[in-house]
């Protein structure tokens, strides 16, 4: 059915804005990912994606928690995630990432590196325990580069109240004892 002529001003107009909301997130990515090349941020990344089932499977890559491996989709995410990296020039200090296969796996195809991370002091609640290990982490990062950790879902969830997708960069950045929401980037196409 042909477009009314009287739908086309309405048409427009979305799509300008469509266009417009578009480029204000690409000039907000670009601030964002040249505020990070400074260092001294805690860069939280949510592992890469996992195929599709509820029981996690044995793993053939060694290194970590028996897991799911990343799928094919998840490992092509990890290497764009490292390229997006080295394209904008963010220095990365250190990788830090949970011992589960997927966040070990996203953080040395992405990074060439993983050093495993465990959240053990004992706190009073989750928050609390992953707030002291992520302030620790920061604390024997030099200030140079950035501190880049990957996790899971859970524990990005419990250490922020959000709810990252598979491959998103939650950038933070430590105000005293706590951490500040900068802003989110992503690699995902």
């Amino acid at each position: 059915m042909p477009m009314s002529f009287r739908s086309w001003p309405r048409t427009i107009v979305m799509l300008c804005a469509g266009f417009m909301a578009t480029h204000g997130a690409w000039a907000a990515d670009d601030a964002l990912w040249e505020q990070i090349k400074e260092g001294g941020y805690v860069l939280l990344i949510r592992h890469a994606a996992t195929p599709l089932t509820k029981a996690p499977t044995p793993t053939s890559r060694g290194g970590c928690v028996h897991e799911r491996d990343l799928s094919d989709a998840g490992q092509m995410l990890a290497r764009k995630l490292g390229v997006v990296f080295r394209e904008h020039g963010v220095p990365v200090a250190r990788v830090v990432s949970s011992p589960g296969c997927p966040s070990v796996e996203t953080a040395q195809i992405a990074f060439g590196r993983a050093e495993p991370w465990t959240d053990l002091d004992p706190a009073v609640d989750r928050h609390t325990r992953l707030s002291r290990s992520v302030n620790a982490l920061v604390n024997g990062t030099a200030q140079t580069g950035n501190l880049v950790v990957v996790t899971d879902k859970l524990a990005i969830s419990d250490l922020t109240d959000r709810t990252l997708s598979a491959g998103d960069v939650l950038v933070l950045k430590r105000s005293g004892e706590q951490l500040d929401i900068q802003g989110l980037l992503t690699a995902a196409p």
